[in-house]
């Protein structure tokens, strides 16, 4: 495919400020682009959920445009961002990276 749609990506409160986040997204994004995905999309609450943006930028993401009132309980509009595919040797510093985190980030989670 050409574009892929991440729908949900979520860390328990509790587990917040540990790197899974970043882990979850490393991967997400090393398995999407190494099957030929060229662009991927996300929507993110545009003022309540300034963390999720602010890691979403850090894996070069940007700003695309708004879908107003697109969440409900409360109504919040969405922040569309989108990010283009990136190159293999990126793609390599990614799992790199992310086999480092991860065996630091899910130690104590067998």
């Amino acid at each position: 495919e050409d574009e892929a749609s991440v729908t949900n990506v979520a860390v328990s409160p509790m587990e917040r400020g540990k790197g899974l986040g970043h882990a979850l997204m490393a991967a997400l994004m090393t398995v999407a682009f190494h099957r030929g995905v060229q662009s991927i999309c996300l929507e993110v609450r545009a003022d309540s959920n300034a963390p999720a943006a602010a890691l979403y930028r850090k894996f070069g993401f940007t700003d695309a445009g708004r879908r107003k009132r697109y969440y409900k309980s409360p109504d919040e509009d969405a922040l569309i961002m989108t990010r283009a595919a990136i190159s293999s040797h990126e793609q390599q510093g990614w799992r790199n990276r992310l086999q480092e985190r991860t065996q630091v980030v899910f130690q104590g989670y067998d």
